[in-house]
This record gives C-alpha cells, sequence and structure tokens, in this order.
C-alpha cells in the first residue's frame, strides 16, 4: 500500500492507494478535528467531527482536493 499525504488550503489530505489483484483507493479529508472521506465530501460538502458537528467546505477546495486526488491515481 502506498500513502500521499499532501495540505490544501489547511486541509490534510491522505490518499490510500493499494495496487494488489483488487487494487483499491480511499482518499481521507481532515481540518481541525472534523474528517470525512472524499467521496462523503463529494456530495454532502461538508466534514463532520465525534459531535456529528459539520464543517462546510467551499466547492472551490473540494474540486482542488478532487483535482489533486485524481492526478495522483485516486
Amino acid at each position: 500500500m502506498k500513502t500521499i499525504r499532501t495540505n490544501i488550503k489547511g486541509y490534510d489530505i491522505e490518499l490510500e492507494i493499494d495496487s494488489t489483484e483488487d487494487p483499491s483507493t480511499e482518499c481521507w479529508v481532515e481540518k481541525e478535528g472534523f474528517t470525512a472521506s472524499l467521496t462523503a465530501l463529494s456530495h454532502e460538502g461538508v466534514l463532520i467531527n465525534s459531535s456529528d458537528s459539520e464543517l462546510k467546505v467551499p466547492d472551490s477546495i473540494i474540486h482542488q482536493i478532487e483535482d489533486w486526488a485524481y492526478a495522483n491515481g485516486y
């Protein structure tokens, strides 16, 4: 498994790429204790913390995160 990390506009991004016989990828976004998978963030537009509070993420930042993830093998 290969893990790639970056920070985009204060959001920590972690992309995991498993290139075994059944390849898969996972991408997680985190900021200040709020987190979500990239899939959930793309659909919902928010990160969630352990209290189920939401942090709205601007569409422009979601698109930057998606662009980075796809460019790196997501």
